[in-house]
């Protein structure tokens, strides 16, 4: 299994640190958990996530 998608997902949040961006990663942190969350049943089903994430996007 590609390790591609942890590595973005930190570099992505350490890009978040720091005092120009406030809470930011903080923020980032607690989406990433309540997705974690409202996906746990799905045992890491792509499909299931990539359709959550489209919901979500529409929502916004």
């Amino acid at each position: 299994m590609s390790q591609l998608p942890f590595i973005v997902l930190l570099r992505t949040l350490n890009g978040l640190a720091g005092p120009l961006h406030g809470l930011a990663s903080q923020e980032v942190l607690l989406w990433i958990n309540s997705v974690m969350e409202d996906t746990e049943e799905w045992k890491g089903s792509l499909s299931q996530t990539v359709l959550y994430l489209l919901n979500y996007q529409a929502l916004i």
